[in-house]
């Protein structure tokens, strides 16, 4: 087989193409790479993949090529909060025009693997399915094709759209737009590309590899959030959920597989939709973010805080301190990683346990991710963050906790508790 792998220097992009290069039936893996930041695709094309024997650049806006077997789309920016139209232009345009070449090049394609997230489905009460079928959430008032063309062609906006459907679009499909974006894009596959062989992968969080060699560098999703859980900051997360997460080498075989072994034409639902295979790329994995937090940073205290008034007062306190001692740019990463991850902390979902990863797991992945950054600051005589002032931060949180109690007696009794624990911690 021979793939065309899109998103190849990303975080799970990478594994694919180590995976890749491991598999005896793959003979080439063409990775389409754009220029970026002024570097050339072909030159970071290069530095990442220069040593690999099977890999062979391609420029992005080149057709497919002649002799592609496989086709693994994996490119998606994670984008929380740009509005869906934005991302709809800026990632599923380009995946289109790749499916419509597929299409083209006939049963010569014989398996196309679709990344999109698990974060698609609704955190309970929903509950899935044994297919994993998510029935398009506008279905009765629009198809999920007509919905891309308006806001992929400025026919309507996203602001208008939200307005137009405020009363079927649910609060998680208001919130994380990323993810109603994958919702769209998935059912946009199903409908116009029917006859194709495709599945679809749903990865919930992507872990870093369990011997903690992979992961290192990259400014998105779980590597980004275990740098910053090792600094003493992100005090007040939300506790109330279930975190679900896999190890990235367990979601890349998924993807490859998806196209190798899974993927398949679109069947037909009780209620009349299209839908191809669809697998879930998630694990049995139940931590509360305290707990992940606590593995990843065993000396760093957190606090459960419940109430949202104390917690609000105690966040804005703690990223008003960062910014007065570390600066303005970690003070605004620290409000996002707040804003990006408090669905997900404060929810639970109805998950397939396709993949075993359990807190042992991750303590010993951890170890082993933090040893590996430790020497390679070694090799590069780069020293670790210092750290920040830890006593003066917990003195502030503890004045503004007193502030609180006095402003609003009514929760004075809770305020207080909430000193002493922080107090005596």
């Amino acid at each position: 087989d021979i793939v065309y792998l899109t998103g190849s220097t990303g975080f799970i992009g990478e594994i694919i193409v180590k995976q890749c290069e491991d598999n005896g039936s793959i003979t080439k893996v063409y990775c389409p790479i754009r220029e970026k930041h002024g570097s050339k695709g072909y030159d970071r094309f290069v530095a990442q993949f220069g040593s690999y024997q099977k890999t062979a650049f391609i420029d992005p806006s080149d057709p497919l090529p002649d002799d592609v077997t496989l086709v693994i789309l994996n490119a998606y920016a994670v984008k929380f909060f740009n509005d869906v139209d934005v991302i709809l232009k800026q990632n599923v345009a380009p995946m289109l025009e790749i499916l419509d070449q597929s299409r083209e090049a006939g049963p010569r394609i014989r398996g196309i693997s679709v990344v999109s997230t698990a974060y698609v489905q609704e955190p309970l009460p929903f509950k899935r399915d044994a297919l994993n079928r998510i029935e398009f959430v506008l279905k009765e008032h629009t198809t999920a094709f007509q919905l891309y063309q308006e806001l992929a062609h400025g026919v309507t906006t996203w602001p208008e759209i939200e307005a137009r459907y405020a009363d079927v679009l649910s609060d998680h499909h208001k919130y994380n737009n990323y993810a109603f974006s994958k919702h769209i894009m998935e059912h946009v596959v199903h409908e116009q590309y029917a006859s194709l062989p495709i599945c679809i992968v749903r990865p919930t969080i992507v872990a870093h590899s369990r011997d903690g060699q992979f992961g290192h560098g990259h400014k998105t999703g779980f590597p980004l959030f275990m740098e910053i859980a090792k600094k003493p900051v992100l005090r007040f997360p939300r506790n109330e959920g279930k975190l679900n997460l896999v190890f990235v080498e367990d979601v890349a075989n998924d993807i490859v597989r998806a196209a190798t072994e899974m993927a398949g034409p679109a069947s037909t639902s009780a209620e009349g939709s299209q839908f191809h295979p669809i697998f879930s790329s998630s694990s049995g994995c139940d931590l509360t973010s305290i707990q992940l937090l606590k593995i990843g940073a065993p000396t760093i205290l957190r606090f459960d805080i419940r109430h949202d008034g104390i917690r609000s007062l105690l966040r804005q306190l703690e990223i008003m301190f960062i910014g007065a001692t570390a600066g303005a740019k970690k003070a605004k990463l620290l409000e996002l990683v707040y804003k990006n991850f408090d669905p997900i902390m404060s929810n639970e979902w109805d998950y397939e346990e396709t993949h075993s990863f359990t807190a042992p797991d991750l303590e010993k992945s951890v170890e082993l991710f933090f040893s590996k950054q430790k020497s390679d600051q070694l090799k590069n005589s780069s020293l670790p963050d210092e750290p920040l002032p830890t006593e003066t931060l917990t003195m502030a949180l503890s004045l503004s906790t007193i502030v609180l109690a006095l402003l609003n007696p009514k929760e004075c009794l809770s305020a207080l508790a909430q000193l002493v624990v922080i107090f005596v911690s």
